[in-house]
């Protein structure tokens, strides 16, 4: 269990001795992602970084949502399709607040082939803010979107979560420069807000990263063990497992070498889950043929 917290951190101004910076983010508003996009290349960052761009049935749902209010609700109609029913409150329902809902919806949307709308009926009053909104959500990116996507960007800076819950990490000096880079072209592009605070390398910083290390490679180890155990894994199942396993020892390097102290408990659990999916790998291999 990852018990480490920002106050085993010391926060300085001077960077000469520091170990890092203690990260973490608040959200504002959305972000467009073409202006994302020009901000973040501008800075010479990897494209392959960039977030997806939302779906074209994410969009309409956030879209149709915008025409929803106390009475009336969308409703699927697939996976690429929503309608807005608005609610019939009889006398004798509105003492229990069981309403029911009409049967006929006041319009339909779906996403086509090549993501345009196809509305019904297309006279709807609404059907134009209808199609704005639409193409305003296929360029922006909820919070919610943006939380997600700094979670996985974080993790390209060998950063080490700081908290079971996230929302707070620790990256190493040397990857510190990309990251600034990164909020960067954030910040530039939207109201959020990314904080960097330097920490230095104490016996407070080495301890909490140490628990944050040892408590990440245990959660590794622990997925790996349960998907062992839970399922037959085919060949791709078993190489990828493979793959995230030697990470996660590539990773306990970095971090050994930054701390200056070998962490070999962490290290012989790494061995032990490589060795068992390696032995999975060799079992599930076909038998030569004679």
């Amino acid at each position: 269990m990852n018990t480490a917290k920002a106050s085993n951190f010391i926060a300085i101004l001077n960077e000469t001795e520091t170990a890092g910076a203690i990260v973490y983010w608040r959200m504002s508003g959305s972000i467009d992602t073409a202006r994302l996009q020009e901000e973040w290349l501008a800075r010479g960052l990897d494209p392959a970084l960039l977030p997806r761009k939302v779906a074209a049935p994410t969009a309409l749902h956030r879209a149709m949502c915008e025409q929803t209010n106390k009475h009336r609700i969308v409703r699927p109609l697939g996976q690429k399709a929503w309608a807005l029913v608005e609610e019939r409150v009889s006398e004798s329902d509105t003492a229990t607040l069981d309403a029911a809902w009409s049967g006929e919806p006041l319009f339909r949307a779906s996403v086509g082939a090549n993501g345009e709308l196809d509305i019904t009926p297309s006279w709807y009053y609404a059907a134009d803010k209808l199609r704005a909104d639409y193409a305003v959500a296929l360029r922006a990116m909820s919070q919610t979107d943006v939380s997600h996507w700094l979670t996985k960007l974080v993790d390209t800076v060998d950063a080490i979560g700081l908290r079971d819950t996230g929302g707070l990490y620790f990256v190493p000096r040397h990857t510190l420069d990309a990251w600034r880079l990164m909020t960067a072209a954030i910040r530039a592009a939207s109201a959020h807000t990314i904080f960097a605070v330097p920490a230095m390398k104490s016996e407070e910083t080495v301890a909490a990263v140490v628990d944050a290390v040892t408590s990440e490679a245990e959660a590794e180890c622990e997925a790996l063990d349960k998907a062992l155990l839970a399922e037959k894994l085919g060949p791709r199942a078993l190489d990828s497992q493979l793959a995230r396993t030697n990470a996660a020892e590539a990773k306990l390097e970095r971090y050994e070498a930054i701390l200056g102290q070998k962490l070999e408990g962490v290290r012989a659990r790494l061995t032990q889950a490589r060795v068992a999916v390696t032995t999975a790998i060799l079992m599930a291999a076909p038998a030569d043929a004679e």
